[in-house]
């Protein structure tokens, strides 16, 4: 995939060397334009090199009442040398998903040698002075000073959560919802299709499970749309790009209880004829990316995401995809382009995503509590609260 070549050389060298793009279009073996024009239209790539540092800091609301914009002009008074003799940067950009703990500062650490395992440092409701003592110990090449945050720093609610079905239980005990639908499509006549159509026709449309990224229709519908729909290939993806102003439980259902997510998704595969899931994730949240990543690897490892998923013939795969950037991305079909390797243009609709999709077959979009409530939905049907968050 072009996006995913693009972010593994940004973060090998800070930026896209034009030598390194030449080599992927003979790599991949297409033009360079298609390449530029999607270099061109996401705000995460840059093509020349970037300044040793650079701090961003939200400007979006939650942050933008917090201060965010005097924020902002401190640092830049403060740091004024290093900024006229171009080892610094400072400037606001959208939101960065961490509205529970306005301002969110992120710097970025560009230094020779750079490599993948670069991340930023992130900053969260500091006042300025914190925030530029770090900047100055870092250009120094000392560790930063006060230490950044974490995600995983806040304290982990999630066993109170009533979505968490697996609350307090071992890994091994669960993705007791997929392991139950496989056991009884492989019982079942006719390849599954009366377990399939009872989960979608019964359980998802008792629970009244809505689609929780905003939109609030009806779960159910949407996936009895891809089951019906005809194609030779049908998806899966997860929309984890979540950026509007006050928003961040996507953040931690990701962080906190990725088996639920990535359970979701496969049950979600499972029961459409889906072979391929993608759990689609906004860039700035890293230690989400990681989290996904290591709970889809354990679940290939233990036969539960892959081929012949526990030896009942069904292929379903679920995979990271990380975002490239843009707020735009948060809508459905330009989230689709994205994946496409296109510039993430909005589709005029009809066709609906559920028939003519990704790479135009039917295609599933649900939120990331949309899809981490299908294990509980599965498991106790509407006696699961599928209307409630978590």
């Amino acid at each position: 995939m072009i996006v995913h070549q693009l972010n593994q050389i940004q973060s090998r060298f800070g930026y896209l060397p034009r030598e390194s793009l030449v080599a992927l279009g003979e790599r991949l073996a297409v033009p360079l334009y298609r390449i530029e024009e999607v270099v061109s239209f996401f705000p995460h790539y840059r093509k020349t090199p970037p300044p040793e540092l650079e701090i961003h800091v939200c400007r979006d609301m939650s942050c933008h009442l917090r201060g965010s914009s005097h924020l902002i002009d401190d640092l830049k008074q403060k740091l004024s040398a290093e900024i006229t003799a171009g080892r610094a940067s400072v400037c606001g950009v959208s939101c960065l998903g961490r509205c529970d703990r306005a301002p969110a500062i992120r710097i970025d650490h560009h230094m020779h040698g750079h490599n993948g395992d670069h991340q930023p440092l992130c900053y969260f409701g500091r006042p300025a002075g914190d925030v530029i003592a770090a900047a100055r110990s870092i250009a120094a090449g000392g560790n930063p000073v006060p230490p950044p945050d974490h995600d995983a720093n806040l304290a982990d609610a999630s066993a109170s959560w009533k979505i968490n079905v697996y609350a307090n239980k071992s890994r091994e005990e669960r993705y007791q919802a997929l392991k139950q639908t496989i056991a009884a499509i492989k019982s079942g006549a006719a390849a599954g299709g009366t377990e399939r159509d009872r989960i979608i026709q019964s359980a998802l449309k008792n629970a009244v499970l809505l689609g929780m990224g905003g939109a609030g229709g009806q779960a159910f519908k949407k996936w009895c749309e891809v089951r019906e729909a005809v194609g030779e290939r049908k998806y899966v993806v997860c929309n984890a790009d979540e950026s509007e102003p006050g928003t961040f439980k996507d953040r931690e259902l990701l962080l906190r209880t990725p088996y639920l997510v990535v359970e979701g998704v496969l049950l979600a595969g499972i029961v459409l004829g889906a072979t391929q899931g993608y759990i689609y994730i906004r860039h700035e949240y890293e230690e989400c990316i990681a989290s996904v990543r290591e709970e889809i690897a354990w679940c290939e490892q233990q036969g539960i995401s892959g081929e012949n998923i526990l030896g009942s013939g069904i292929d379903m795969r679920a995979e990271v995809f990380a975002s490239p950037g843009g707020y735009i991305c948060g809508e459905q079909t330009a989230l689709i382009g994205a994946i496409e390797d296109k510039r993430a243009e909005p589709r005029n609709r009809p066709p609906e995503l559920q028939t003519n999709g990704l790479w135009d077959m039917p295609t599933l979009v649900n939120n990331v509590e949309t899809l981490a409530w299908a294990p509980a939905v599965v498991l106790f049907g509407e006696a699961s609260g599928g209307r409630e968050s978590p």
